[in-house]
């Protein structure tokens, strides 16, 4: 762990992973997203659509 990953006194880890994922969203693993696009596609959206939405 690095030095500027450590909590300092009354730091809460689960506010911090919350604002986190408000500013940059939720980390997604490449095969996951696919997954997502096929499920997309096959109820009738375009890539191009689901794109859109994020």
């Amino acid at each position: 762990m690095l030095q500027a990953d450590l909590l300092k006194p009354n730091q809460d880890p689960e506010r911090i992973s919350l604002n986190e994922r408000l500013a940059k969203g939720i980390p997604l693993d490449d095969a996951s997203w696919e997954q997502i696009l096929a499920v997309g596609e096959a109820l009738g959206l375009t890539h191009k659509t689901m794109h859109n939405l994020v």
